[in-house]
């Protein structure tokens, strides 16, 4: 569905995405493959329930660093070091379901 200001024919901004928000966007991906190894290492009904759960916190994340780079472009320093922080706090939170296969925690 366009806009409305696409249908009257009034002149868009173009707005570029940056290479950070881009390096962001590859951060979730990368947990998102560390989501999948957690699953094939142990393929069982506890660690799918585990998997899936974390793949909600981890959309519900994704879905408000979106926003936010939306509704607060990353133009000024402290904006960037602010999704820096958030994005090193991501990268370093692997997911990690080892203690399934144990049985403790």
């Amino acid at each position: 569905m366009e806009s409305t200001a696409a249908i009257q024919g009034e002149p868009r901004e173009t707005v570029r995405v940056s290479t950070l928000e881009l390096f962001f966007d590859l951060v979730f991906v990368f947990t998102a493959t560390q989501l999948t190894t957690a699953l094939s290492d142990s393929f069982d009904l506890q660690t799918l329930f585990q998997v899936v759960l974390m793949l909600g916190v981890i959309w519900w994340m994704y879905g408000g660093y979106v926003w936010l780079t939306n509704a607060l472009a990353p133009d000024t320093a402290a904006r960037r070091l602010l999704l820096l922080g958030g994005t090193t706090q991501a990268s370093t939170s692997r997911p990690s379901t080892s203690w399934s296969a144990t049985g403790s925690s």
